[in-house]
């Protein structure tokens, strides 16, 4: 994860809300680090905090309590990212997913798959497979530049939305429904191929086959 640069600016948050939403993250990781002892290896509808995200997941609960919580970036499908910096000096940043609001950027009518994020309401059947992706690059309300890899099967789709931050640095992202079909651990081909044709710095992460 590429440390949170001190030039970014700083949202003005009271007291108040800034301890409401660290205490917020401090329970999901809680949860988190839960279901990591359990070694819960499936869930009804898999998904992950993709990308500089996943890395957070070494920070633990405690270190994040004790930060400031810095620039927080919003994602079209409901994500949150929020960047904190510790008392000791170290940086981070923690995404949420607000998993029972999804805001998914196409959806499957009558066989066929459909882009609808903002407004859109293209068929994309034959421009994605489980091999290939279908690509939609947009600027968001945010003034900030959002990209969606989306790909599978109109019955069972994922997709994947990524952002780049005021630098045009990539910031991180959130997937759905982005692994291989009976696979646990390996990322779809059309989710692997999407991030190398964006050109992100998480592709090399990929599982090989």
């Amino acid at each position: 994860m590429k440390p949170y640069r001190e030039m970014m600016q700083h949202i003005k948050l009271s007291p108040a809300a800034e301890e409401r939403i660290r205490q917020q993250l401090i329970a999901r990781c809680a949860q988190r680090e839960e279901k990591t002892e359990m070694k819960v290896k499936r869930i009804r509808k898999p998904m992950v905090i993709a990308a500089a995200a996943v890395l957070c997941c070494a920070l633990t609960a405690t270190a994040f309590a004790s930060g400031t919580i810095g620039r927080v970036y919003h994602y079209v499908t409901n994500s949150t990212s929020y960047h904190y910096e510790n008392e000791d000096g170290t940086k981070g940043s923690v995404t949420t997913l607000d998993t029972e609001n999804l805001a998914p950027p196409a959806e499957e009518r009558e066989g066929r798959l459909y882009l609808t994020v903002n407004g859109q309401n293209l068929d994309i059947t034959d421009q994605c497979s489980l091999q290939t992706p279908y690509l939609y690059d947009f600027t968001g309300d945010d003034g900030l530049r959002h990209a969606f890899i989306i790909g599978g099967t109109p019955e069972s789709f994922g997709w994947a939305e990524f952002l780049w931050n005021e630098e045009g640095i990539p910031e991180g992202g959130s997937a759905n429904n982005y692994l291989r079909p009976g696979s646990d651990t390996e990322w779809a081909d059309w989710y692997s191929s999407g991030m190398e044709q964006l050109d992100l710095p998480w592709a090399s992460l990929a599982p090989q086959n």
